[in-house]
C-alpha cells in the first residue's frame, strides 16, 4: 500500500475510507429530519468540508443555476461549486422558503458548529448500523466522519467519469496533485479512460 499525501496529513487509502453507494443510501435513510438529510447531501453530494457546510448561507445558493458559492474555503479562498439536483431538492425541503441567513442555524443567531454536525452524522451512522470505531496510532476514531463523505464524493465523481480538473475545483484543492490521490485509490478510472480513447485498438495489429 503506497503512502499518499492529503492536505499535509499522511494517509493510507483503504476501501473502508469510502462509502459504497449501498452504504450511502442506508445512511441517508437514517437521517431523522429534513435538516440532517440536507447536511448529508451537502457533504456527500457536493464534497464540501464540514466547516464550509456550517457557515453556508441561503444567499450563497443559486438553485436556478445549480451552483453554490463557498466563501470560507480553506485558506480563506472562495470558489463556486456545482449543486446537483438531489442536493437542491434536499435544501429546498429543509429551507421551506427561507430566503436569507444561515442554512443551518446554531445558538445566538449564529450557525451550527462543526462539532454538532459531526455529532448528528455519528447518530445517523449509528442508526444505519454503519458506524464503527477504529484504533489508530494515537487514539480511537470513528469510521463515518464528514471527511469520509467528502472522500466518497470524490470517488463517486471519478467513477461517473468527471474530469479530475473539474473535481479539483469542486473540492477547492490548490493543487491537482492533492486531487490525484483519488485516482490512486480508484485505478479503474484510468482503465476506462484508456478504453474510451481506443488505446487497445491502437496497440492491436490491423
Amino acid at each position: 500500500m503506497k503512502l499518499i499525501y492529503y492536505d499535509i496529513v499522511l494517509y493510507r487509502m483503504h476501501p473502508e475510507d469510502f462509502l459504497s453507494l449501498d452504504e450511502w443510501h442506508k445512511l441517508l435513510a437514517a437521517a431523522p429530519t429534513l435538516r440532517e438529510a440536507a447536511l448529508l447531501w451537502l457533504m456527500a453530494g457536493c464534497g464540501l468540508r464540514v466547516s464550509e457546510v456550517a457557515a453556508l448561507k441561503v444567499e450563497h445558493l443559486d438553485g436556478t443555476g445549480g451552483y453554490l458559492h463557498v466563501v470560507n474555503g480553506k485558506g480563506g479562498k472562495r470558489r463556486t461549486s456545482i449543486l446537483p439536483k438531489p442536493v437542491i431538492d434536499a435544501l429546498d425541503a429543509h429551507l421551506q422558503g427561507k430566503d436569507s441567513g444561515y442554512i443551518f442555524e446554531g445558538r445566538d443567531q449564529g450557525h451550527i458548529s462543526t462539532r454538532q454536525i459531526q455529532r448528528l452524522l455519528d447518530e445517523a451512522a449509528e442508526r444505519a448500523g454503519l458506524q464503527e470505531t477504529r484504533m489508530g496510532k494515537m487514539r480511537q476514531r470513528k469510521r463515518i466522519t464528514p471527511h469520509l463523505l467528502r472522500h466518497s464524493f470524490s470517488r463517486w465523481s471519478l467513477d461517473a467519469g468527471i474530469d479530475i480538473s473539474y473535481l479539483q475545483h469542486q473540492l477547492g484543492h490548490s493543487s491537482l496533485t492533492t486531487t490525484a490521490i483519488y485516482l490512486q485509490a480508484r485505478p479503474n478510472h484510468r482503465r476506462k479512460a484508456y478504453e474510451k480513447a481506443g488505446f487497445d485498438q491502437l496497440l492491436s495489429p490491423h
